[in-house]
């Protein structure tokens, strides 16, 4: 995946399962867009080189990619991302829900 900086560790972090080691993926810690860019070529460039057998490895049944590919299917499907992502937004707003102590005054009774 090519997107900014992070994406595949934000992804991660999700509980998703990314194509590594079968797929270098150095080029997401690259900040520099065009150096980013060009790692990920590069990494296709080989990714596209390599030998029939080879690929049949990567892409057999238990293989690096069908682990990830299954992973990630069960993820989305049996609905632990949907639990994830409902902790990381209670996690984000329970500071905005709680009641402003800074001046005393709570702001459902119109304090600032």
């Amino acid at each position: 995946m090519l997107g900014s900086p992070g994406t595949l560790a934000q992804l991660r972090s999700l509980g998703f399962r990314s194509f590594s080691p079968a797929v270098n993926e150095s080029y997401d810690d690259q900040v520099d867009g065009r150096l980013r860019l060009q790692a990920v070529l590069q990494e296709a460039e080989r990714l596209v080189a390599l030998p029939d057998e080879a690929w049949r490895q990567l892409r057999r049944p238990g293989g690096p990619l069908d682990a990830a590919i299954r992973h990630n299917e069960r993820h989305v499907g049996c609905g632990a991302l949907r639990r994830v992502l409902a902790g990381l937004a209670g996690r984000l707003l329970a500071p905005v829900t709680q009641p402003c102590q800074a001046s005393g005054a709570d702001h459902a009774q119109g304090g600032i």
